[in-house]
Order: structure tokens, then C-alpha cells, then sequence
């Protein structure tokens, strides 16, 4: 039997054009729309393909013929019901693997990073003070939406979510310095001779330091002025003064200068402790032998101690009552079982106001972060195994 181009045989496709015919007669009759529409159908397909069914292009050189599914192509909705591939589509979507990832931005800020998804992006636009960042690909809140944006993200309707959350201690640490409080309206308090002195950078350090309630690790490199900028934010709290300096004993007198000459405080009212003193006091800074068998008062308005001495005066460096505490090249606490590491942490976790200042404070392992932290958060650095295998990671 001889086929032509549509792989049927002649009686075929005789057969299929009266049946096309017939239906085109009863559409006539039905309505003048119905008319229109068939003529229209007939113009368009061979004169033997009936009005039902419809062609299909395969990966074959000849086409095949199948019934019509009775779908409508542009609206996505199928004659049968209301859902068709456009609702198919939005729960595949929302069934798709998301992965979220929450880190902390050297801003400040929370960070949420993921692959572009128009509905993680409309989620993140209901978090509390959400804003993108453009230049990072990021999308960034304050600490105070994280749990919002956990929720929010969280509650999206079948959602197949991965979401990365900071760390347990991270999330510690940054609950425990949300509850510090403000300081930053204290910064008019700086003495004009002061301020007016400070660089930029050094007006953001003493915000940043008044910003986290006084309790910071400054680590600028050396040269930058960190001892300018402890002692501008120490000029902003006088209300509970006296201050204890803790410092290596080649920077007691040079920690005694410094405050004398930026705070205008009278020398005697400046305290250095130093165990051995054969040289001359020009600067008639009030200076105590702590060699001897009296015992030693520190009364000065600022009590400047070296850290080899701290061990010797821990019992009246505890029994005092100083709210404010600076320590000067502060990596001389990296050590654990450094005598001086254990009389010093316990002064600085019971003082007020405690500002940490190093240039380097962690030389080569992380670990060596961990004693001067704990100084300044002792609720949160308090496991140190669990810091190491945060931070750590077999090189502490």
C-alpha cells in the first residue's frame, strides 16, 4: 500500500477527510462562530487533517498524529480543571533545595548569602531593616533581626531549606555584646585638647569602644595612636574612675607621661608601681616599691602596674575596686599557665570597663586569642575546647 508524506494510505486518509468534513458541517449548523472557527481550521491544516486532532513535530524526518489533549498552550490551564504547568511550575519551585548561608559581616551586621531565588529574595524583604548590598551580592541586617530572619525564612511554605546559622559561640558572643550598652553619647565628654588631636580612625576607634559598652580589644598596629584612643574613651567615663593600667614594665612611666600630659592630671595623683627605682622622679609622679614588706595601696587616681608585679599584688589588686582597667600589649595574657595570665583575667572579668590593646594579639594560633576574650566575655569564652574546634582546627 502506497504512503504519501503523512505515513497514511489513501483510503486512510479519504476516511479522516469525511470525518473533517462532517464535523465542519455540524459546527455550520451549531453557530456562525463555530463557522468561523472551523473555516479558520481548515485553511490553516492539510485538507485531510480532521479538526481534532492535531500534529506534533518528532525527532523523526515524518510527523505523527495524536489526539488533542484539550490544553491550552497559553494560559497553562488544561480544559479538564484549573491547574496546568504555570501552578506545576510554583510547586516544583517551591520544592527545590535552597541553601542559605548566615555569617557575620566585618560591619557588624548579619549576612545572608545564597544562589539568586525570587522567593528567598522576597523573604529576606520581610526581615526588620534588611537592605541589599549590591557591590558584596549580599543581602545585610542589624544582630537584632536574626531571629526574625530565621523564622521568616524558615516558614517558607514547602520549602525544601538548607540554612547555615552562625556558630553557638558565634551566636554567644554576638547576644552577649548586644546587651552591652551605648556609650557612643558619652563621646562629648572628650576634653576639646583631646579631640581635636584624634585622627578619623581614632575617633571611630573610641565610637566603636563607647558603641560595645566599653569592653574591646584594640588592635591596631603599632604606630597608630591605641594609647591616645584608650585614654580619649577613658576621659569619657570619669565617673568611675579610679583606672588601673596594666602594662610591660618598659611602658609604666611612658603609660604615666601619656596621662599627665593628655589628661591634666597633677603627678601626684598618678601611681606607678616599679620593684626596683634608682633614678630621678622630675616628673614627680607618685612612685611605690613593690619590693617592700609594707603593703601597697593603690590610691592614685590612675594606678599604673607591671604584669610580672600583678601576681605579687593580687590581694589588694582584688580587694580594690576599680571599675576601669587598660591593658597595654594585651598577647602578654596568650599564655594559660603564665602566673601573671592567672592574677590578671580575674581583675579584668570583675572590672566595668575593660579595654584590651595589642598591635599583635594573636602571633601564629588563634589559641592565643582565647585568654584575652575570655578576659572580656568570660560567659561566652569559658570552653576551650569548644573555641578550638570552632577556631582551631588541629593548629592550636
Amino acid at each position: 500500500m502506497d504512503l504519501d508524506d503523512w505515513e497514511l494510505s489513501v483510503e486512510e486518509l479519504d476516511n479522516l477527510e469525511r470525518d473533517a468534513l462532517k464535523q465542519i458541517a455540524e459546527r455550520n449548523a451549531s453557530s456562525s462562530a463555530a463557522t468561523t472557527s472551523a473555516a479558520s481550521l481548515q485553511s490553516t491544516l492539510p485538507s485531510a487533517f480532521p479538526a481534532t486532532y492535531k500534529r506534533e513535530e518528532s525527532s523523526s524526518a515524518a510527523p505523527t498524529i495524536k489526539p488533542s489533549s484539550g490544553e491550552d498552550k497559553v494560559s497553562g490551564k488544561s480544559s479538564a480543571g484549573n491547574s496546568g504547568p504555570h501552578d506545576a511550575n510554583h510547586v516544583k519551585q517551591l520544592k527545590e533545595k535552597r541553601y542559605v548561608k548566615f555569617f557575620l559581616h566585618a560591619s557588624g551586621n548579619i549576612a545572608a548569602k545564597f544562589s539568586y531565588d525570587q522567593i528567598l529574595v522576597e523573604a529576606c524583604r520581610k526581615i526588620p531593616k534588611a537592605s541589599w548590598s549590591a557591590k558584596e551580592r549580599l543581602w545585610m541586617f542589624p544582630l537584632s533581626s536574626l531571629s526574625i530572619a530565621e523564622k521568616v525564612l524558615r516558614e517558607i511554605s514547602g520549602s525544601n531549606l538548607e540554612l547555615e546559622n552562625l556558630d553557638p559561640l558565634v551566636q554567644c558572643a554576638v547576644a552577649a555584646a548586644s546587651t552591652m550598652p551605648d556609650l557612643r553619647d558619652h563621646y562629648e565628654f572628650i576634653p576639646n585638647n583631646i579631640e581635636s588631636k584624634l585622627m578619623p580612625f581614632q575617633r571611630e576607634g573610641v565610637r566603636f569602644a563607647l558603641q560595645h559598652g566599653g569592653r574591646i580589644l584594640l588592635a591596631d598596629e603599632m604606630g597608630l595612636g591605641k594609647t591616645l584612643q584608650a585614654i580619649a574613651v577613658v576621659s569619657c567615663i570619669r565617673e568611675s574612675w579610679p583606672v588601673l593600667v596594666l602594662a610591660p614594665s618598659s611602658l609604666r612611666l611612658h603609660w604615666a607621661s601619656m596621662i599627665q600630659q593628655w589628661l591634666d592630671i597633677p603627678s601626684s595623683e598618678i601611681l606607678v608601681v616599679l620593684s626596683q627605682w634608682g633614678g630621678s622622679n622630675k616628673a614627680g609622679f607618685k612612685i611605690v616599691p613593690s619590693n617592700t614588706k609594707k603593703s601597697v595601696h593603690l590610691d592614685g587616681v590612675f594606678n599604673i602596674v607591671s604584669y610580672d608585679i600583678v601576681p605579687k599584688l593580687q590581694d589588694p589588686l582584688m580587694a580594690s575596686t576599680f571599675k576601669v582597667v587598660i591593658a597595654d600589649e594585651s598577647h602578654f595574657l596568650k599564655n594559660a599557665q603564665a602566673k601573671r595570665t592567672g592574677a590578671s583575667l580575674p581583675l579584668l572579668q570583675k572590672a566595668q570597663y575593660v579595654i584590651l590593646l595589642s598591635g599583635t594579639p594573636a602571633l601564629s594560633r588563634p589559641i592565643e586569642l582565647f585568654k584575652q576574650l575570655e578576659a572580656l566575655y568570660p560567659n561566652v569564652y569559658k570552653n576551650v575546647h569548644e573555641y578550638g574546634n570552632r577556631y582551631c582546627k588541629g593548629v592550636c
